[in-house]
């Protein structure tokens, strides 16, 4: 992996941990945060994908076609953490070093 790739993909972790560092509300905590990915993440996804399940995360990558907004499909990953049923918010981390 290049310079340009490593510094891309710590750009991608950071903006991905960032979201699953927000407060999440109970639905989510069931059912998963949604995170939207850009374009420039694909090449990363498979990459990522390992990373965060082997930090404890349990993650689904969908697209979606919508008839109203043609040629822009929605992609997207959900993440879930089993253990935060659990575990106080207090001490819910996403694991994955930025």
């Amino acid at each position: 992996m290049s310079g340009q790739q490593k510094k891309q993909l710590q750009e991608i972790v950071s903006a991905i941990n960032e979201i699953l560092d927000t407060v999440w509300i109970d639905t989510e905590v069931l059912h998963g945060k949604e995170v939207d990915i850009t374009p420039t993440w694909r090449p990363y996804m498979g990459f990522l994908i390992k990373k965060y399940r082997r930090a404890g995360w349990m993650i689904t990558r969908k697209v979606e076609i919508n008839t109203r907004t043609p040629r822009c499909p929605r992609d997207y990953m959900i993440f879930m953490n089993p253990t935060w049923t659990m575990c106080p918010k207090e001490l819910r981390s996403s694991g994955v070093q930025r």
